[in-house]
Order: structure tokens, then sequence, then C-alpha cells
């Protein structure tokens, strides 16, 4: 992460880091089982998952953050839902996931309503519909469980990791509000002292006007107390 992003960036760019590190392991292992197993296309969306990974870093290192969100948000539901519709092998939770990502990593609004339009087009798609191939043999429900304990774990991580940051973020803000209070009083303390020794010198100069407007003294006498308050005051 780059020092001049904005906080909030930062942390989400924190999150995703996180994220693509906690599902790695698991990409790996369904890649390595899909591979031994021969099952090619499953292998092949495996290894395009695994790779939007690794894409993820490499633009992250490079600054391209919000390119870096696109890539692997549209990636995954690709992968998520080729795997879905051949398979049935519960992807509809890992695109529940992406789309709790999405809401999250974005601010735009039309960014979020297309791609929550999308992923929801996608979930229903792979609930509702099967594409038979003769060469895929169905998935083992010891499997579709297991990717379904994983994406249910994977949207409760995300979820405790933006509560998270909003937390410290929200400790920041009352952070600097109390040093702003706290600055506000000295503020006001040093207006006091300083209003304290001003007021002083004005009130002499003004009943030394006074008495020469009244001509109960003489130009001297002025001259005299001016220069008195000159060395009194420091003037």
């Amino acid at each position: 992460m780059h020092p001049d992003l904005p906080i909030i960036e930062s942390r989400r760019v924190k999150m995703l880091n996180i994220i693509a590190l906690f599902c790695t392991p698991f990409i790996l292992m369904f890649l390595g089982v899909n591979f031994f197993q021969q099952r090619w296309i499953l292998t092949t969306l495996n290894l395009v998952n695994f790779s939007s990974l690794l894409l993820l870093f490499w633009m992250h290192r490079c600054g391209r953050y919000l390119a870096a969100k696109w890539v692997r948000i549209i990636l995954s539901v690709s992968v998520y839902t080729a795997s879905g519709l051949l398979y049935h092998n519960g992807t509809e939770y890992c695109l529940i996931g992406t789309l709790v990502i999405s809401i999250l990593v974005f601010d735009n609004k039309w960014a979020i309503t297309g791609l929550s339009i999308l992923i929801t087009a996608a979930i229903l798609a792979v609930t509702n519909f099967h594409i038979a191939l003769p060469q895929i043999e169905p998935i083992l429900p010891v499997r579709v469980h297991i990717i379904i304990v994983v994406s249910l774990l994977f949207i409760i991580v995300t979820i405790c990791f933006y509560k998270r940051i909003q937390y410290d973020y929200q400790k920041e803000i009352e952070a600097k509000q109390q040093s702003l209070l706290v600055m506000n009083r000295d503020k006001e303390r040093l207006l006091s002292i300083v209003s304290h020794d001003i007021r002083g010198p004005l009130l002499s100069l003004e009943h030394t006007l006074h008495l020469y407007c009244n001509d109960l003294i003489g130009k001297e006498d002025v001259l005299e107390a001016s220069n008195l308050y000159a060395k009194r005051y420091r003037i």
C-alpha cells in the first residue's frame, strides 16, 4: 500500500489483501484435488481464480487499486458462475461473498448497483439452471458442503474485518475530537491571559486621555505618562 493513500482506501486495500490471502490456500487445495481427479474444466476455472489473486496483488503493488477491484470481482463472478452452472457445487455462496465485497469496496452508487444486478442474476442462474455435459462428472456432496462452509467463513471474515475498519476509524475520529477540544480550551485560556494583559494598559491610556481632554493635565504630563507606559509594558 502506498503511503499517500487516503485512510479509508488504504484500509480497503488491506482488507482485499487479507481476504485474498485467506482464499488462496483453499483455491490451491481445490486446484490440486481437481487436477489429480482430472477434472480439467474445473481445474482451469480454479487456475483462473488463483491467477486473479496474483493479479490483484501485482496491481496493488503497482498502485492500480480501482482496476484491481474490477478485475478481481469480474473474474470471480465469471469463474463462480461457470463452475456453478456446470457442477452445481455451491458457488452461489461464493457469489454472495463477492456481492458483499463489491458493496464494501466501492463508493460509486452506479458501480454498486450494476455489480449487484450482475451478481444477483448470476446467483439466480446458478441456482435455477444446470448445463449438462457428458464428460462432466458430478461433484460429491462432501465437497459441496466444504465450499459452502468456506464461503460462509469468507463472508463472516469480510464483515468482521470491515467492522474492525469502521471501529478503528471511529476511534481516530473521537481521538481527533478530543484533541480539538483540548486545543480549544488552550486557545480560550491563552486569549483570556492576553486580554487581561492588554486591558490594564488600555484602561490607563483611557484615563490619561480623559484627564487631558478635560484640561486636568498638560501635554508634558501626557508625554511623560506615555514614556512610563512604554517602559512598563515594553512597547
